[in-house]
């Protein structure tokens, strides 16, 4: 996965982290995948109507079973890269896609 960053590690290019706003529960759910604790308001996620609830099952094309999953899938995710994810609402399932924006996460931290 680190390929996708190689160019910009080579040109000296800081990688910079892709935010979603998507908080999501720290455990895998019962029927596969992971639940939406939290869609911070005014993020990526939030602009195209993901909500708390909504269980993810996939990204990318890449199917979320476990938190594990999840946690890889978007690790190497940086800004300005396309996210597909895939979740079930109420029983249905349906597709979101969204552009990553750069983390606003405090330095040091």
């Amino acid at each position: 996965q680190i390929q996708r960053f190689l160019p910009q590690l080579i040109s000296g290019d800081m990688v910079e982290p892709g935010y979603s706003g998507l908080i999501v529960e720290q455990k895998t759910h019962a029927e596969g995948g992971v639940v939406i604790r939290n869609v911070v308001r005014g993020s990526p996620a939030s602009k195209v109507g993901l909500k708390k609830g909504d269980r993810i099952v996939g990204v990318n094309n890449t199917r979320i079973e476990t938190y594990t999953n999840w946690a890889n899938a978007v690790a190497m995710l940086p800004g300005g890269k396309s996210m597909s994810v895939r979740y079930v609402r109420s029983g249905r399932t349906s597709v979101k896609r969204f552009t990553l924006t750069t983390s606003k996460r405090p330095r040091g931290r």
